[in-house]
């Protein structure tokens, strides 16, 4: 199975999962309380929102099914309105790409990773390949030229692409004459043939194609590399979410890999080792982000 395509599909389980091990009320006398999650629009690009119902259908079954617990979650435009929506209790639990989960903490303070979801690495990064034949030796070089950004294209990706091209004095679609591959595997194809002049993945697209392919990954060349981007974050605020309902949900996911067949299929499928709490370096990370990726208006 093609690993690049399970991204967005991946992404509806995690949501599912967060609504599934939510905790058992304190008092069991009490009603149970829904919980509600926000998952932030940019975590589905390149997916038909119209399809998510039919996909939540078969975990909302199996919340109910095993917990009684209610639930739901729902797509939210823009971090800042998460962030929002949030802080005024609409969702006790939000879904967020790392850099604007720091756009919407700058606003927001509250706002705090329950875990952070890692995929090898702990703090993605990302990069513009060229084919290592070519004359390309920097971005300038790439103005006009055919740059792929892949469906199922990591939201760090998106964001590098966007910034670094915008100190090159336009926006990207302005700057290059973008393709869309179907996903990062075809592009870095692409790139590595010579039939595209560069692309931009994440750091786990790159080190895949290495692993599958390490022939066709000799040809590429990495013209330009991030710093390190925060990882997804899951976060909470604590004074609007139970202190049970946040220990009974942390624990669940920290545990994932080891505890269920089910939990690792999950991690399979969303292409990360594994939920960790977030570490001490976490702050320090997400600020220099925040330095150099700062919120454009209206994220």
């Amino acid at each position: 199975m093609n690993l690049f395509k399970l991204t967005a599909s991946a992404l509806v389980l995690l949501t599912g999962v967060l609504i599934l091990d939510v905790a058992t009320p304190v008092h069991a006398a009490e009603p149970e309380k829904p919980i509600h999650v926000g998952v932030l629009d940019t975590m589905f690009r390149d997916m038909d929102e119209s399809s998510l119902p039919k996909m939540t259908e078969p975990l909302t079954k199996m919340l109910q099914a095993q917990t009684g617990q209610k639930g739901d979650s729902k797509i939210v435009k823009g971090a800042l309105e998460l962030g929002r929506q949030m802080e005024e209790g609409k969702y006790q639990l939000g879904v967020f790409g790392g850099v604007e989960f720091g756009w919407a903490k700058q606003k927001y303070p509250d706002l705090t990773p329950l875990v952070i979801a890692v995929n090898k690495h702990r703090y993605p990064k990302a990069s513009i390949l060229v084919n290592k034949d070519s004359k390309y030796a920097s971005l300038a070089d790439l103005k006009g030229k055919k740059m792929g950004v892949p469906f199922f294209t990591r939201d760090h990706s998106y964001v590098f692409l966007d910034r670094t091209t915008l100190k090159e004095g336009s926006k990207p679609d302005a700057f290059y004459e973008l393709t869309r591959p179907k996903n990062p595997e075809a592009a870095m194809d692409e790139v590595a043939r010579g039939k595209l002049d560069a692309a931009v993945v994440d750091s786990a697209a790159l080190e895949w194609y290495k692993d599958q392919k390490p022939g066709l990954s000799t040809w590429l060349k990495v013209l330009k590399e991030s710093e390190a981007f925060p990882p997804v974050v899951v976060a909470y605020i604590p004074s609007k979410f139970d202190k049970t309902a946040a220990k009974k949900t942390r624990d669940s996911l920290l545990n994932t890999t080891t505890k269920t067949a089910q939990g690792r299929d999950l991690l399979g499928s969303l292409r990360v080792t594994g939920f960790e709490a977030a570490p001490k370096d976490y702050d320090e990370v997400l600020d220099k982000a925040m330095r150099l990726y700062p919120a454009a208006e209206g994220k």
